[in-house]
């Protein structure tokens, strides 16, 4: 869990603020909460049972779980039913930023120590469709499947003598 989350004054003005603020202050308070709740990572995807953010926020179960499909009909985010887990599809890019990632690589740099603490938060994440997908959209970026000799901030350190 983080100490804090980049919100954004976007997130008050896009298509998907627009959705909520037309659908009222629950939705736009499921909107907040998805990005700071407890079980968050820099990631956006993560397993969040509807009945714990509900508690959390002290509503209903099918209230909180109504301002969710109305986000993803927005386009926002996406909730697998089966899995619990919550991906809000953009958060990866606006909470890692845009200025981690290398230019000439087109990924982050594997000099960013932060490469090792994303795959041990990606592999909290159960095993849905979500995570594939998640994957597909963000895998070159972030090389969470790459094997750990990658991540190796310091490859000089790396013993490359012959036997």
């Amino acid at each position: 869990m983080h100490e804090y989350k980049k919100v954004f004054p976007s997130h008050w003005t896009d298509a998907a603020a627009y959705a909520a603020r037309k659908a009222g202050t629950v939705a736009q308070t499921v909107r907040l909460y998805v990005m700071t709740a407890p079980h968050s990572n820099s990631l956006g995807i993560y397993r969040l049972p509807p009945a714990y953010a509900a508690a959390d926020l002290g509503m209903q179960p099918k209230d909180f779980e109504g301002a969710l499909k109305l986000l993803e009909d927005a386009g926002y985010l996406r909730f697998d039913r089966e899995s619990d887990v919550v991906w809000i599809i953009e958060f990866a890019n606006e909470q890692i930023g845009e200025l981690h990632f290398s230019k000439k690589q087109g990924s982050l740099g594997i000099p960013d120590r932060r490469i090792i603490g994303l795959r041990n938060e990606f592999s909290l994440v159960p095993d849905c469709a979500l995570k594939q997908e998640f994957l597909k959209k963000y895998n070159a970026l972030l090389k969470l499947n790459s094997t750990a000799e990658n991540t190796n901030p310091r490859p000089s350190a790396v013993s490359t003598s012959a036997a």
